[in-house]
């Protein structure tokens, strides 16, 4: 797999100067998204080991290391959970406070006999508690859209975490996807989206169509659980008219390398080949992107990779000029990685 480094940046024509964050839909990707993402995969790593979750989280230390950040939850998404009572009671704590004896009693027997049920158990538990930290949970969920979560603030809709980038997408435009990907329509789309917030068996849910399921999962829409499946509190219903949305070339660029991190997790967080990329932004592969000017693709997928080079540059301690980053010391009250050898991208020794 070629690293960011190893991308072919296209010079067909010269760049023009783009202010920062000019392409509307894109902008940088700061600190707190990366935060939020690693709050909803943290019990999931934890799950896997409590090494792993200090690895995890020391890769958003002082200076993030997103690049490395996102290949360590690619890496490992389809790990066996062998801590996975642990990664249960953990959320079991958030819930207790709210429970009476005989429920605390009941969820912590379920736990320790490995009850079918207890997933469903806990995640209605915190939907009906309005444990809104616990909502996107990846406990719950499959082990898709790794890079993604729903936001509530001042642009509800999904945010995309793409490296040193982010994307927002309204629900508007989640729909036209899920529209597009599954082939399923209004009366249709609204009646299985209805179903699913208030909830349907596992069993009823796999006899669904399989590329409406898999729309549904990339983007984070449903908690798949053992017996259950249940829509994510953040997704209000019924959604807006589907729209198709305005970009700019680098926005287009972005979301046709979602795309192929969706196609394929193990690619994350590499760039694809440049010939891939250009043939996953056409306006068949993002029918619901306004397609950009054929001059601008290369331009705009060059920009996108000249700004992964330079976040792997500073992940590997180098600044432009290949000067070294001085050294910014410990963070307080942050939990460090230990050594590792783990290689989530490559050139991070």
């Amino acid at each position: 797999m070629p690293s960011p480094l190893q991308i072919e940046v296209p010079d067909a024509a010269p760049r023009p100067d783009t202010p920062q964050d000019a392409d509307g839909g894109t902008r940088h990707a700061h600190r707190g998204a990366y935060e939020h993402l690693w709050a909803e995969h943290r019990y999931s790593i934890v799950g896997l080991s409590i090494k792993h979750s200090r690895t995890a989280a020391g890769k958003l230390g002082r200076t993030p290391h997103v690049l490395s950040f996102l290949g360590f939850l690619a890496r490992h998404r389809n790990e066996r959970r062998r801590g996975l009572n642990h990664a249960l009671l953990s959320v079991y704590d958030h819930l207790q406070p709210h429970l009476e004896r005989l429920e605390r009693e009941k969820l912590v027997e379920a736990i320790l006999s490995g009850d079918s049920n207890i997933d469903r158990m806990l995640y209605d538990l915190v939907c009906s508690t309005q444990k809104a930290g616990l909502y996107g949970c990846r406990l719950f969920f499959p082990p898709r859209a790794l890079n993604k979560f729903w936001d509530y603030g001042e642009q509800p809709g999904l945010q995309v975490l793409l490296g040193p980038r982010m994307v927002h997408i309204p629900f508007a435009v989640v729909r036209k996807r899920l529209e597009s990907l599954s082939g399923i329509h209004g009366a249709g789309l609204h009646e299985r989206l209805a179903a699913l917030k208030a909830g349907v068996s596992r069993d009823e849910y796999d006899t669904w169509p399989e590329l409406f399921r898999m729309a549904l999962e990339d983007h984070l829409l449903v908690a798949v659980l053992p017996t259950a499946v249940r829509l994510h509190p953040r997704v209000g219903l019924p959604f807006p008219e589907a729209a198709v949305e305005d970009v700019g070339p680098m926005h287009a660029a972005l979301l046709a390398l979602e795309r192929l991190w969706d196609a394929d997790p193990e690619m994350v967080p590499h760039l694809p080949p440049v010939e891939h990329w250009r043939a996953a932004m056409s306006p068949e592969r993002l029918p619901w992107a306004r397609p950009v000017e054929p001059d601008s693709i290369d331009i705009a997928i060059g920009m996108v990779s000249e700004e992964f080079a330079d976040q792997l540059d500073l992940e590997c301690g180098r600044k432009a000029g290949n000067e070294a980053v001085p050294d910014e010391g410990p963070t307080e009250n942050r939990e460090e990685a230990p050594e590792s050898d783990e290689d989530d991208v490559p050139g991070l020794d």
